[in-house]
């Protein structure tokens, strides 16, 4: 019994992970960036200075990363972190926005990355965040001339249990028209509920998905570990 729940359990994991790998045969922007994660800059929970909250005109990620409107804060929270243990808050002191210059070739690409948000007011009581509350943030691929090339807006709803959660974005179909540089940007348009007294120090969050090389690589492994337990009950 236990065997044959085990050879379910590994069919089903391999499986995904095939399903994830043909959904992301277009090369995803969000991977192809540096420090996608945001791991590179440790944040100190420092709110209000760096290594945290950066402004306008600054560079963090090992320079990958510019401020280029407001602030943003770097959140250093393992286990609240889809993926490593770091996100951005995309409004720091206020909204923000980020760009990364990216030298991309011609062809298409998608998009993906997680999203969510934490509302409450200045004394973090969550009780007064209204059902139904969107947090949005525009994301855009712009030439160096900050021509659009593509942009859509990304929004996050809460839905009254899922303060502080965060939802996975895919975007397909993002065409690039020539090889070059582009900028990658993630914009909050998000700026605070002033009847629901949530302050615009409160907005999108930011996260990379786990490379698909890992994804692979653990369907590898459970591949490996499923022929190790067919050998044992055989011998």
């Amino acid at each position: 019994m236990r065997m044959g729940k085990l050879l379910r359990v590994l069919t089903i994991s391999v499986a995904t992970v095939s399903a994830l790998s043909a959904m992301n045969a277009q090369p995803n922007l969000m991977l192809l960036a540096q420090d996608p994660s945001f791991e590179t800059t440790i944040s100190g929970n420092t709110w209000g200075s760096n290594p945290t909250t950066w402004f306008a005109g600054q560079f963090f990620g090992g320079g990958a990363w510019e401020v280029v409107s407001g602030s943003i804060d770097i959140a250093n929270q393992p286990g609240v972190a889809p993926h490593g243990d770091q996100f951005i808050d995309l409004n720091g002191n206020e909204p923000g926005a980020i760009r990364q210059l990216m030298n991309l070739n011609a062809g298409v690409y998608s998009l993906q990355f997680w999203m969510g948000a934490y509302l409450a007011d200045p004394n973090h009581n969550t009780s007064g965040v209204p059902v139904g509350e969107q947090v949005g943030m525009w994301v855009q691929v712009t030439d160096t001339s900050n021509n659009v090339i593509w942009q859509q807006q990304a929004v996050w709803t809460y839905n009254g249990m899922n303060n502080g959660a965060f939802d996975l974005f895919t975007y397909n179909g993002i065409n690039i028209p020539t090889s070059g540089q582009y900028y990658l940007y993630f914009v909050s348009n998000y700026s605070g509920n002033t009847g629901a007294n949530i302050p615009n120090y409160f907005g999108p969050r930011l996260d990379a998905v786990p490379e698909p090389a890992s994804m692979v690589a653990l369907g590898a492994g459970l591949a490996a570990l499923l022929g190790l337990r067919r050998r044992r009950a055989r011998g």
